[in-house]
């Protein structure tokens, strides 16, 4: 029962952080500007964030979660790394600049500075393919918060689990011989 209890709290913090780290600047930037709007801006982009959030959890964290338990690999690297795959992985996918190259579009954005063309009639350029990479290292950095979070949250609620061979072997051999029934009469 605990290692249940353990798990649900775990995927809920993983839930939790990633969507609450990107929900806290926004209503920061949102409600410092004296927006009237602004909670239910945040609300709404909350709502929307804690939905994406258990939708990576649920469909990709929890079989992963699986996967690294039977290989006995549950680690903070293993985590981490994980979630950052697991959060790289669908906005990679669904923002694949060469998904539809056949339509021939074009497009430019902002940098800060001017506006840049990121694909010229459907093939990226190099700014197009630096704006992709940035946008799915972003998600992957809140996927590896998810995934550390996670593994904190999971590391401290779980029951103690059966020692390693080592330590059973050593804690034998602390024993008096008295108290090793196994070894009496030998």
């Amino acid at each position: 029962m605990r290692v249940a209890i353990a798990l649900v709290v775990a995927f809920i913090a993983a839930v939790l952080v990633p969507a609450l780290a990107i929900v806290v600047p926004y209503a920061y930037g949102s409600l410092s500007m004296g927006d009237g709007y602004g909670w239910v801006r945040t609300g709404n982009f909350g709502a929307m964030a804690l939905a994406v959030s258990a939708g990576h959890v649920l469909i990709l964290g929890v079989p992963t979660f699986i996967v690294l338990k039977w290989r006995d690999v549950i680690r903070w690297w293993s985590s981490a790394l994980s979630g950052f795959v697991l959060g790289c992985l669908p906005v990679g996918i669904w923002s694949w600049p060469l998904l539809y190259p056949e339509l021939k579009t074009s497009s430019s954005h902002w940098d800060g500075e001017k506006m840049v063309q990121t694909m010229i009639d459907g093939v990226p350029t190099v700014a197009g393919w630096i704006s992709y990479t940035k946008g799915f290292l972003f998600m992957g950095a809140f996927g590896a918060m998810g995934g550390v979070a996670f593994w904190l949250v999971w590391r401290a609620l779980r029951p103690n689990s059966t020692p390693h061979s080592d330590a059973r072997a050593t804690s034998a051999l602390d024993q008096p011989p008295s108290a090793r029934a196994g070894e009496r009469g030998r």
